[in-house]
């Protein structure tokens, strides 16, 4: 972080590509340090391949709720690619939280996020429904930038967020049906 930390002076940085062999380390107030710095972001990638070590990959410290930061301070994001540890999903989703389900802040310009080499660690379904209370437009995460880079290990959150779009959209009809009287 310390690293990054000297980018935090230029608040008018549209675009932030930081792919690297060595480990980015942050966690969710460095997180929101940095994006606090960035109002005018369009374009995030905190990428690192580095495995430091762990056969599997590599798990940052910047969680799901993390990406709340992002998502509150750069209204102009369409692009996004981190890390993101996902162990703690059981706690994203319910009356105790105050971000979802009437989370102020979302971010309808993104479509597809990478998140990389992130394990996918916690419940799909939760997870799909804080991904899509933040990203209500969101339909791929991606293992890279490709369109062919579908990150198959997170295919349950992908299905999770269409079956909520799903019912969503049949809520939305049955409201809006008209009631014979």
């Amino acid at each position: 972080m310390a690293t990054l930390r000297h980018l935090c002076m230029f608040h008018k940085l549209k675009c932030v590509d930081i792919v690297t062999e060595m480990s980015i380390v942050l966690d969710d107030d460095a997180l929101r340090d940095l994006v606090m710095s960035w109002p005018r972001l369009e374009t995030m990638k905190l990428i690192s391949n580095s495995d430091a070590g762990d056969p599997l990959r590599q798990q940052t410290r910047a969680t799901l709720r993390g990406l709340v930061h992002i998502v509150q301070y750069c209204p102009s994001l369409g692009s996004l690619g981190i890390h993101v540890d996902t162990s703690e999903s059981d706690i994203l989703v319910g009356p105790a939280t105050p971000l979802l389900p009437d989370a102020p802040h979302c971010n309808s310009r993104i479509q597809r996020v990478s998140f990389s080499r992130s394990l996918l660690l916690g419940d799909p379904a939760m997870i799909g429904a804080f991904l899509l209370a933040i990203f209500p437009n969101l339909t791929h995460i991606a293992l890279g930038w490709s369109e062919y880079d579908e990150l198959e290990e997170w295919e349950p959150v992908c299905d999770a967020m269409q079956a909520l779009r799903m019912e969503s959209q049949k809520e939305d009809e049955l409201s809006t049906t008209p009631t014979d009287a």
